[in-house]
Order: C-alpha cells, then structure tokens, then sequence
C-alpha cells in the first residue's frame, strides 16, 4: 500500500478521547492519531499531577479522570501509550483515587462530557490550563473526537454497568456520556469539533436521523464515523483504528478509510459515515494542508454498504403513526399527571419505569386507516435494546394488565370513553407480545394501562423497552401495499422507556 507524506498541520490541530469501557481502544486511537498525523492530545495542555506522573489535573473538575495509560491489546505484543477522558475511571471499573462519593463523582464528570463532546476545549483564561465545554470561553478546542462506549438504537452512549451506591440503594447501571436526541432537544450544536469517531453500537441507526440532523446543522461538525449495528469490543477496535489510520495516511477520505477499516474487520454491514456534501472528500491532508472544503450546502449525506459511493440525502424517517408510553405521576392529593416518554425525557430519571409504577400505552391509527374498525387486532411487542439481544421478556411477569380503553381521538377523560370492548391477551407462543381485539364499534385512540409488577433481572437500568406495533384490520382488501407497509412500527425513538431499578428490584 503506498503512504502518502503527511506533513505536520500548518496551524496546530487537537484530538482528544473519552472512553467508558475498555480503555485499550481509545489509547490506540490516540497514540496512533497523534505518531502518524503530528496533532496534538487536546489534554496536554493541562498541568500535570506533581504526586501522579500518569494524571494530569483540572481545577475546575477535581474528580474527573484524565489519566495517561499503557495498554496492551489482546494477543498483541504492542503497548500504546496515551492520555484519556475516563469519567468512570480506568476500564469504566467505577473507581478512581480521586472518587470520594464514586455515584456522585462519576455523575458529575458525565454531566460535563455530556457538554464537552458538543464542544471540546481547553481554557488558559485563568493561568491554569483547565478544560471548557463553552466555546466561547475556550482557548483550544478539539477538531476531532473519539468516543469509546456502549450504544443504543436510541443514540444513547452508556458506560460498563456494575453495583453502585445512589442515595442509600445500591443500583446496578451505567453512566450516560451523550444522546444525540437530548442535545436535539436542547438546540444544541457542535462548535469547534469538526469529527466525530463513535466506537459503539447501534448509535447511527437511521431511526434517529432528525435528532443528528438537528445537532449537526448549522454547526461545526464536517463528519461522523460509527455503527448502525454492533461494533466490535475494545480489542476488535484497535485493529479497526490501525486500519482506518493506514487508509488515512494513504489519501483515502474519512468516508472511504472507514468503511475499508470496518469491513476488513468483518463487518461490511455495519459501518455508517454522516457527513455533509462538502466533507465527503475531507482527507488527513486536507486538514494539514488547511485545504478543507468549506460547508456551503445544507445537504448531510448518509454512506453505508448499499450506497458507499454516492451517499443518500440523510432525511428524518417519521414513525407511521403515533405509539408511546406515557407514566401517570402522582402529583396533589390523588391526582395523577399523564407524562408522556420521549426521545429527550425518556432518561430524566423521573420518567424511569419501576415496581409498581402504573403506565399507559397509548397507540392511534395511522392516518390512512383513520381509526381502529370492528375485528382490528393490534400486536404490542415488547423489546429490550435489540430484537435480537437474547434475553426472553415475559410480559405476564413484568405487567399486569388493569384495563384497556377506547377513547374519542384526542380526548382522554373518563367520561368520554367509548362503549367499546377491547380484549387483551397474550399472542399464542409469544411470552413478549400483546394481542388486542376490538370487539364492537369504531374508536379512534386505544390506551392499555399497565401495572409493573417486576423488572427481569437482566435488564440494566437506563437502558430502553421500546415497543414494535403491528395493526391488523379486519378487512384491509383495498388497502395498498404502501398503507399496510404503514400498519407495522418499530418504534426505538419514540415508543421506548427506561428501565430504573435498584439492585433488589431484581426479578
């Protein structure tokens, strides 16, 4: 393979890695990026630790870990050396010399990353270096970010999960560093970063294009390279990083080094790159030259296998009509507040599904249909992260089902319900799906309210049920094939819910 030279940036540039699991990965990265392309960790700009010559210090953030580390991949004889953001500490182990409280510590250092991934930078206003997540109060930023974590089809990036202490009850979850569908909802933009290297899965999955459509326009994010499904553990990214730092320093584009990167790793289906029109050809050069295309066009294009070469005009896929949970909060006296889950409060820990909370499904017919007829039969099936991840819901054991109502579209009060029956039942050898029947009369919105009675023992806090709906009508002859295409839903963004247990919650 020919290398190219690269020359050193003609203005300085910066790179900087977070990571909440295995750290071998993110130190490779870093110590790979930094040997071959001649920029600079964004972190050694930060004093170092007089007492601990592998931390370095940051005033303003006492106990986040900014640690330089040796590691050594699996069956390699190669040791990287490199100095990381480890919120949760060294491996995501929940511990840190510098931890007093570590459930307290760890949310606080996520809680600045989650800002700092927006806008990663470095301030020297004080006289002490110090790391800033405002851009406009930062001296240096970041051009490029790797973040290594777990991921989810909802765009969340989580920590490793263990047994950790929060207020008194010992809970075992993760830490969430990011989720596109938050800082969407916030406005939030990018400034400054100009890439972004997801090594996580699921994380670029097209069901959240509109919250990375939202953060990404009008910002200064050029690109993002990651998953639309698994990614490999921390060891299968480092031979993945080698790979896409080789194509790279061979003239490939971001776009072409990581999807020869990913499928030289096994796997060709799973790789996504984001980036707009004008950075479809960014190469290291380009950025060491200064010669990078400036974002003149609105238009983000979405690469994967099917479409490498050209790209599609990234668009937000709407869902074919409107399935969510809702939680009925106690609020004055008895009166109960409906708060509906979505993208962007599903991980407000108030809105987390426990024992004994009492929750609603609420599903409406798509538009076509107009409202459920006689005979209709609607299948709610429920999933944990994936369809495929391997743990058998029981839905029977987790809920009890309390009633399921018909109602007038857009009308919820209990005087305004339909004389209409509603059966629900569990579907014939399916321990994870609903079935319900519409025995009489013609109604317009179907609510299912639900007890939890537990929460199966492998289900991990924070992380998302979401719900697949199926519609049957009784007579859908003259249908179009585009409408009944329209009666199934997998609904990952909007008709999901987090889990939020303690420890002896377990079931």
């Amino acid at each position: 393979m020919t290398t190219i030279s690269v020359g050193p940036p003609v203005v300085p540039l910066h790179y900087v890695g977070i990571d909440v699991t295995g750290s071998v990965d993110t130190v490779a990265w870093a110590e790979l990026w930094n040997k071959k392309f001649f920029w600079r960790n964004l972190l050694s700009h930060l004093p170092a630790d007089p007492a601990d010559e592998n931390r370095l210090l940051d005033d303003t953030h006492p106990t986040l870990p900014i640690l330089t580390l040796k590691k050594k991949p699996g069956g390699s004889g190669v040791n990287f050396t490199d100095t990381i953001i480890a919120p949760c500490g060294d491996d995501a182990k929940f511990a840190d010399k510098n931890f007093n409280d570590p459930a307290t510590d760890m949310l606080a250092n996520v809680r600045f990353v989650k800002s700092f991934v927006l806008s990663p930078g470095v301030s020297t206003d004080s006289g002490s270096a110090t790391l800033s997540a405002d851009s406009s109060n930062s001296t240096i930023t970041a051009d490029i970010v790797y973040i290594s974590s777990h991921g989810t089809a909802q765009g969340d990036m989580y920590s490793d999960d263990h047994d950790v202490t929060v207020e008194g009850r010992r809970k075992k979850m993760p830490f969430v560093i990011f989720t596109p569908a938050h800082a969407a909802d916030k406005k939030q933009k990018f400034s400054g970063v100009r890439w972004l290297i997801l090594s996580n899965c699921n994380t670029l999955r097209q069901d959240i294009n509109q919250d990375w459509l939202e953060v990404m326009q009008g910002s200064s994010l050029r690109g993002i390279l990651g998953f639309q499904d698994l990614s490999p553990g921390p060891d299968g990214s480092v031979n993945i990083n080698r790979r896409l730092v080789r194509e790279l320093a061979a003239g490939a584009t971001f776009k072409d080094a990581w999807n020869k990167a990913v499928s030289e790793a096994g796997r060709p289906n799973n790789w996504v790159v984001i980036c707009h029109e004008d950075a479809v050809d960014d190469t290291i050069s380009a950025f060491n030259t200064g010669a990078l295309k400036p974002i003149a066009s609105t238009v983000i294009k979405r690469f994967t296998r099917r479409n490498a070469k050209d790209g599609i005009e990234m668009k937000t896929i709407p869902d074919p009509f409107e399935a969510f949970w809702v939680k009925l909060v106690p609020i004055a006296g008895s009166a109960l507040e409906r708060v509906r889950i979505t993208s962007a409060n599903r991980l407000d820990e108030s809105n987390h599904l426990s024992v004994g909370d009492t929750v609603l499904i609420e599903i409406l017919p798509p538009e076509e249909l107009g409202s459920f007829s006689k005979s209709t039969e609607i299948e709610i099936t429920l999933h944990y992260i994936r369809e495929d991840y391997g743990i058998d819901l029981d839905i029977q054991k987790m809920f009890n089902v309390e009633k399921v109502e018909g109602f007038k579209l857009g009308v919820t009060q209990p005087d305004s319900v339909v004389n209409t029956s509603i059966f629900a039942s569990l579907k014939k050898n399916k321990t994870d799906t609903w079935l319900l029947s519409v025995r009489k009369d013609e109604i317009e919105d179907i609510e299912m309210t639900l007890t939890c009675l537990a929460i199966h023992k492998k289900i991990i806090s924070f992380y998302p049920l979401w719900i697949e709906v199926a519609i049957s009508p009784a007579n859908d002859a003259e249908l179009t094939q585009d409408v009944r295409d329209k009666l199934k839903g997998k609904f990952r963004r909007n008709g999901s819910i987090s889990a939020g247990r303690s420890v002896s919650d377990r079931a």
